[in-house]
């Protein structure tokens, strides 16, 4: 069943996979030059996150993808209502964060990243629509097939 439930639900988790990559990538991208040489001088704004990064940049990475593995192994548990609702949340929790640290590091520079921040959530928004539509399809289509298959018996 998990095995199924994973195949329903593989387009949001690619989905999240892209924004949690991309919430990844601006944390280190954006962290003053500082950060590089004292661990220390950490820019972040979640409390734990800061001391995983105040170890090591490789820290951090390694437990963010933990993270993120540790979502789909509670994805392919729960039953696919209540893990989309929780990779539909996790997907707009770290777009939003991702939002946050271009409009933050544009706000300090002459850069004006309000046109790409329209867009990424545009972007998102879309993939989250479709993705949603063909997880439930697939959930839809499983359903039927196991139900042919029972009724032929």
């Amino acid at each position: 069943m998990s095995r199924l439930r994973i195949r329903a639900n593989w387009e949001l988790l690619v989905l999240i996979g892209l924004t949690w990559g991309c919430d990844l990538i601006a944390t280190l991208v954006f962290q003053p030059r500082e950060y590089w040489l004292d661990h220390s001088q950490t820019t972040e704004g979640n409390f734990f996150w800061i001391w995983a990064m105040q170890v090591s940049p490789w820290f951090f990475a390694g437990l963010f993808t933990s993270y993120f593995a540790g979502l789909a192994i509670v994805t392919s548990i729960l039953k696919p209502y209540y893990a989309r609702r929780l990779i539909v949340l996790a997907t707009l929790l770290h777009a939003w964060a991702v939002a946050n640290w271009y409009w933050y590091n544009s706000q300090a520079s002459s850069v004006n990243l309000e046109t790409f921040l329209h867009a990424w959530f545009f972007v998102v928004m879309v993939l989250l629509v479709w993705a949603m539509e063909r997880s439930i399809r697939s959930e839809m289509d499983s359903a039927a097939r196991s139900n042919g298959e029972a009724s032929a018996m």
